[in-house]
This record gives C-alpha cells, sequence and structure tokens, in this order.
C-alpha cells in the first residue's frame, strides 16, 4: 500500500510533527500497543473505527498514523480517509510486526 509506514518513519513523523498514532484495535489492548509503540499519553490516541463514520471534523486526523493488530483494519480507515482528502497513514504489518503474535 502506498501510505504504508515503517515503525521507525512512523516514530519519527510523530515526533518531528506532533501528529499521533491512532489504535484502532480492541480498548482493552491499547495499553499493549501504546507500551510496544513507546508512545507517550500525548502521542497515542484510541478510536473505534466505526466512530469515523460520524466524526465531524476528519482534518483533525491529518497526517495521524493508524495501527491495529495487522495492519489490515487500519489500512481500511487510511484507505477510507485518503479518499476523504485526509492524508495519512498505516503502520506496515501493525503491531505484530513489533511484538509478533500475541492477540
Amino acid at each position: 500500500m502506498e501510505n504504508d509506514i515503517s515503525l521507525e518513519a512512523a516514530k519519527k513523523m510523530v515526533k518531528e510533527s506532533g501528529k499521533k498514532f491512532v489504535w484502532v484495535g480492541a480498548e482493552a489492548h491499547f495499553s499493549i500497543a501504546k507500551n510496544a509503540l513507546e508512545a507517550g499519553n500525548d502521542e497515542i490516541m484510541c478510536i473505534n473505527p466505526r466512530q469515523l463514520l460520524s466524526i465531524e471534523d476528519p482534518k483533525k486526523l491529518e497526517g495521524a498514523v493508524f495501527v491495529c493488530y495487522h495492519g489490515n483494519t487500519s489500512g481500511a480507515v487510511v484507505n477510507y480517509l485518503n479518499k476523504a482528502k485526509v492524508q495519512s497513514y498505516n503502520l506496515k504489518g501493525g503491531i505484530t510486526s513489533i511484538v509478533g503474535e500475541i492477540f
């Protein structure tokens, strides 16, 4: 996918741009994602993909790096946002590319 981004590039982008990682997996696994990404509270948020359909201003997510378990759901979210003219990125391989198959 053209908007896939490596972990190293994603971390650099988040640090330098002030944008966020956005976890789109189960809220119960948010802390696992946060720890795996080594992201501070101001660098990561959790959102249910269905919430995107009713979000008032999707432009607030411009430049965000979306993360899920394997990169499939976050990839679909990124495609949806990019079609809505909101540039965003997908962490290639998802969280399992960092910690392996634990879910």
